[in-house]
């Protein structure tokens, strides 16, 4: 696919679409993305728009850096959605709850830009690194670990 069709000025309102653009090459091609992006990917922070998260985006902001495509994971705002897509910019909404859904958004990405090789491979050496971390975990003893989640009703917010 030549390039005059596949998206060549990316927001990301969500720092795992960020890292999987930074897997595939294509950092070139993000134009804006979020603090929290920066935080994961700090070479993002130099020379790009910084804008607000999925939940609190400003379709304004987002607007302004002129994309054509804008990535963003669950939760986002419908608002700033409806706006983005009124303004006939492409939308590319994740949704990730298993491995299974990350392998999916990886090559999803990687299409959508023209880069589904690349998408590929990188999953393909993910399962790699998988399996050789389960067989080296295989023969050690099971650990019993608590894991409490919290849900932001009530957390921090006033």
């Amino acid at each position: 696919m030549s390039s005059t069709h596949t998206p060549q000025r990316i927001v990301s309102l969500q720092p795992s679409a960020t890292v999987i653009l930074k897997e595939l090459g294509a950092l070139d091609r993000l134009v804006a993305c979020t603090r929290y992006c920066a935080d994961v990917c700090p070479e993002v922070s130099v020379a790009r728009m910084i804008v607000d998260d999925s939940w609190s985006a400003k379709s304004v902001e987002i607007l302004s850096a002129k994309p054509d495509l804008v990535i963003a994971a669950v939760p986002y705002q419908e608002r700033s959605v409806s706006q983005i897509l009124k303004a006939g910019i492409r939308f590319l909404g994740l949704a990730p709850r298993t491995l299974a859904d990350i392998y999916v958004d990886i090559v999803t990405i990687a299409s959508v830009i023209g880069l589904t090789d690349r998408g590929e491979e990188i999953v393909q050496s993910m399962q790699r690194q998988i399996e050789r971390i389960r067989g080296q975990a295989q023969a050690l003893p099971r650990r019993r670990v608590f894991c409490e989640e919290w849900g932001t009703l009530g957390c921090g917010t006033r």
